[in-house]
C-alpha cells in the first residue's frame, strides 16, 4: 500500500507542500476533480502523522521535487510503512479511501499503476491524459 500511496500522491505533493506552486496548480488544473479530492483526503489523514516523524517530511519534499526518483520514493514508501504499522486505524482509513479511489477509476487496477485521470483510447490507439510513468502497449488483434 505504501508504494501505492507513493506514486499516486507524487504528481500532487508540489501543492499539497506549498511548494513549486506553479507547476502543482497546472498538475491540478489537468487532472480530474476526483483525483485532486482522493490526494486531498488522503493527505488530510496522512500529514500530521508524517509532520511528526523525523525525515519524512524532507522524504515527501525530495518525492515532490522529483517524483521519478526511486531512491526518494522508497525512501518515503520507508517512512510511510513504519507510520501506517504504528497506525493500524489510519492504514484501514487510507486504504479504504484507496479502494473509493480505485472503484471511481482514479487508481488504475492490475499492475498497480496509478492514473491521475481517465485515460480513454480511440478507435486508432490514441489516449489522452497525464500519464506518470510508464506506458504499455498491447495489440488487441485489430490491427
Amino acid at each position: 500500500m505504501e508504494a501505492l500511496l507513493v506514486q499516486f500522491l507524487s504528481p500532487f505533493l508540489p501543492t499539497l507542500l506549498g511548494k513549486a506552486q506553479e507547476v502543482g496548480a497546472e498538475i491540478a488544473d489537468r487532472t480530474t476533480d476526483a483525483a485532486w479530492d482522493y490526494a486531498t483526503r488522503i493527505w488530510e489523514r496522512l500529514r500530521p502523522r508524517l509532520e511528526e516523524r523525523a525525515g519524512a517530511p524532507e522524504a515527501a519534499e525530495a518525492v515532490a521535487k522529483a517524483p521519478d526518483d526511486a531512491d526518494s520514493g522508497t525512501i518515503l514508501e520507508i517512512h510511510l510503512r513504519k507510520i501506517l504499522a504504528e497506525n493500524p486505524a489510519l492504514a484501514t482509513d487510507l486504504r479504504s479511501i484507496l479502494d473509493q479511489a480505485q472503484a471511481a477509476g482514479v487508481i488504475a487496477t492490475g499492475s498497480g499503476s496509478v492514473a491521475a485521470q481517465t485515460i480513454q483510447a480511440t478507435d486508432k490507439g490514441i489516449a489522452a491524459g497525464i500519464i506518470h510513468g510508464g506506458v504499455h502497449q498491447t495489440n488487441n488483434g485489430d490491427d
